[in-house]
């Protein structure tokens, strides 16, 4: 009994020391080695078991002990900096070894891999991880609190962007219209000429822009077998120029066009016509280059107007299919005004408000004819003994006219254009002459055949389907104009200045006076020694004034006009 005593009085830790030990441990990581070292120190000093210093560490703590806030996403590791590093190289390896489906190696392989080293490419340094001391299950715990264990499924947060005027940005993209799928009779084909060359039916294809401020849409149909940069510009140029509807006042050139990187906007010409309008063109970005973030969010303006268009309107033609493009076109102009008059996503007032009460500095449109000269490009091309040009692997033989006042042009070079819009090939002469259009020679090219691909209608729901062709619902109900009576007298008007871009082949204006003069007497059959003196001084000062053609026809016509006025009232 005494022995008992004497040990349990050996044994006896003083309070102080235990709150000393406490306080050192508290300063050391959980899993530090140095907490057994003290312990264990501490115990001999004492003449104890370490056990028994941890008993009474036990009960100094009596509640569990905790993790602090602070240090609860700190890895159980003396350099958590360094830990942490070593789990984003083994998320470099598992996100580099990923194949186009998402597929990559486990994280046991990438810690495997970096344990045996690698060689970065950008700083050349051979790192390697230490062997042994990162475990798979600890490593996919970080991975998780990381956010970096699917690399499949890594993606950005979206990043939103939009105008801040009208008309500063605009969003163009084509779509299929579901009455191609639905026209099962080629109706919709106005045009009959393709069944007769031998040619697969044309799709009717919807072209629609947007303004990115107001939402504000402007669509059209057109019959065609995909994009077409000819179709694409005409678009355009409605879009741009004023409309009919005086309650529409939906008009003028942007500064920027966004459009996917498809024909139309690899085409030169394309390209070409905008430059010389000021329109940047924007390209969508490819999910290819836009790595973890989802490429199609650059474009849900115009594809969210998609989607809402196919349900809500063209869900309709499966009660009334229209018979021709006419009839497809008036239903979607009714639509179109229907969303201008809708109100805006983001503000409480409607589109086309939005659209007219920011408008400031608005670029207008010039018109057709020089919309169609900036198409055009001069090119040199030779002129063959038998007064031949050829352009574009065609031949076009020169006009009688062109050729007995140019006899000299055998072997010489001229300039040729034909633009996008033009019917045949226009000819410069050296003196600035402009002849055109010239026809090309006729070229047999043989027909292929197309057989298009039947439909595979899935049966079921039979009943369902039997009751879905029995409903009618009558064409007064579906293709209505929704506005108000006081919104269809509404009229707006817009004004700014008319833009006159530098032609680019000069075919706008006369060289000299010398040759309008000629192309004054050409027109109007008239001789100018037959016309008085002060009629020849008008046209002398017209022309010392302008060159334009169109400009000084209309001015010779107007003087000639009322000349022949005056004339008939003496008479």
């Amino acid at each position: 009994m005494y022995f008992i005593l004497r040990a349990l009085s050996l044994s006896k830790i003083p309070d102080e020391a235990i709150e000393r030990l406490g306080k050192q441990l508290e300063m050391l990581s959980p899993r530090d080695a140095q907490r057994a070292a003290l312990v264990r120190q501490l115990a001999e000093s004492y003449g104890c078991q370490p056990v028994t210093v941890w008993r009474y560490l036990a009960r100094r703590n009596p509640e569990p002990t905790r993790r602090k806030r602070c240090d609860a996403e700190r890895p159980h590791h003396q350099d958590h900096e360094e830990f942490l590093r070593w789990i984003n190289i083994v998320a470099a390896i598992k996100y580099a070894s990923k194949n186009r489906d998402g597929a990559h190696l486990s994280t046991a392989d990438a810690i495997v891999r970096g344990e045996r080293g690698f060689r970065d490419r950008q700083t050349g340094e051979w790192v390697q991880l230490p062997a042994g001391r990162l475990k798979r299950a600890s490593v996919d715990h970080w991975l998780r609190k990381l956010a970096l264990n699917k690399p499949a499924q890594w993606e950005s947060s979206a990043v939103r962007f939009g105008a801040t005027a009208p008309n500063e940005f605009w969003q163009f993209d084509i779509s299929v219209s579901d009455a191609y799928y639905l026209d099962d009779n080629d109706h919709l084909a106005e045009d009959r000429s393709w069944r007769d060359a031998g040619q697969r039916r044309p799709r009717l294809m919807l072209y629609c822009v947007i303004d990115d401020f107001s939402r504000v849409e402007f669509m059209e149909y057109n019959l065609g077998h995909g994009e077409d940069v000819e179709t694409g510009l005409r678009f355009l140029f409605h879009a741009m120029a004023p409309k009919a509807d005086p309650s529409f006042p939906f008009q003028g050139v942007p500064k920027a066009l966004y459009m996917d990187n498809g024909p139309i906007a690899k085409s030169a010409v394309f390209l070409r016509v905008m430059k010389r309008l000021g329109v940047k063109i924007q390209l969508h970005e490819p999910p290819s280059r836009a790595k973890v973030r989802t490429a199609a969010r650059s474009k849900g303006k115009i594809e969210r107007s998609f989607r809402t268009f196919h349900s809500s309107f063209e869900s309709l033609f499966r009660f009334h299919l229209p018979s021709t493009l006419r009839e497809a076109s008036q239903y979607l102009a009714a639509h179109v005004l229907n969303v201008a008059y809708s109100k805006h996503p983001l503000w409480d007032e409607k589109r086309i408000d939005t659209w007219y009460q920011n408008l400031e500095n608005i670029r207008c449109l010039c018109s057709w004819e020089e919309f169609i000269d900036l198409a055009r490009e001069p090119e040199s091309r030779l002129v063959s003994n038998e007064y031949r040009v050829r352009y574009d692997g065609e031949s076009y033989a020169l006009n009688e006219e062109l050729a007995g006042k140019h006899c000299d042009l055998k072997g010489k070079k001229v300039e040729v254009w034909k633009g996008l819009f033009d019917s045949g090939l226009y000819v410069r002469t050296a003196d600035g002459a402009i002849y055109g259009p010239l026809k090309p020679t006729p070229l047999e090219r043989p027909l292929g055949d197309f057989h298009g691909r039947k439909r595979v209608v899935d049966g079921g729901r039979e009943k369902v389907i039997e009751l879905s062709k029995r409903i009618e619902l009558p064409k007064e109900s579906l293709f209505i104009d929704r506005r108000s009576e006081a919104d269809q007298r509404r009229r707006f008007i817009v004004s700014g200045a008319v833009m006159r871009p530098e032609s680019a082949t000069g075919a706008l204006y006369f060289v000299n006076a010398h040759l309008a003069k000629g192309a004054i007497i050409e027109e109007f059959r008239i001789s100018l020694g037959s016309l008085s003196r002060e009629q020849r001084q008008e046209i002398d000062a017209l022309l010392a004034r302008t060159l334009r053609r169109d400009e000084v026809m209309a001015q010779v016509k107007e003087m000639l006009d009322r000349a022949s006025g005056d004339a008939r009232q003496n008479g």
